[in-house]
Order: C-alpha cells, then structure tokens, then sequence
C-alpha cells in the first residue's frame, strides 16, 4: 500500500473515519447480522461464535459512543480542559 492511502480516507466525506463511532458501530453491527444468516456461516461453528461474540462486544460498547459523541457535539468535555 501506498503512504497516502490514509489521507484518502480521511479527507472523502462519508467515509469510515469521518463517520462518528456511533454510526460506524451500527454498520459494523449491520454487516455482522447480515454475515451470521449466511448458510456458509451458520454451518461453520467456529467462525459463527467469533461473529456472535463480535456483535455482543460491538453491541456492549455503543452506548458509551453514544455518550462520548453527544458530548463532543455539544463541546462539553471543553470544560475539563
């Protein structure tokens, strides 16, 4: 890869980094359903659990980047600087 390809996604809008945390977990969560109803999926234990602990772990740390961008977006944290 080249160097630049980090500066390529932070510069397009809508991208993964520009996006807030929130929403990027929500798509994670989303692409993460969408994969454990696959037959292929379903049919390989292994790789079915990580996916479930996957979604439990993403779906256990949304609500504390649900608080932390409502925070950034209303310049609370200023405050404590």
């Amino acid at each position: 890869m080249q160097e630049s390809c980090p500066l390529f996604y932070i510069k397009n809008n809508g991208s993964l980094v520009t996006i807030s945390k929130v929403k990027r977990l929500e798509a994670y969560c989303e692409a993460t359903r969408f994969y454990l109803k696959q037959e292929l999926i379903e049919n390989n234990h292994r790789l079915l659990t990580a996916l479930q602990k996957r979604l439990n772990l993403i779906e256990k740390t949304r609500p504390y980047f649900q608080v932390v961008d409502s925070l950034k977006q209303d310049n609370c944290l200023n405050i404590f600087f």
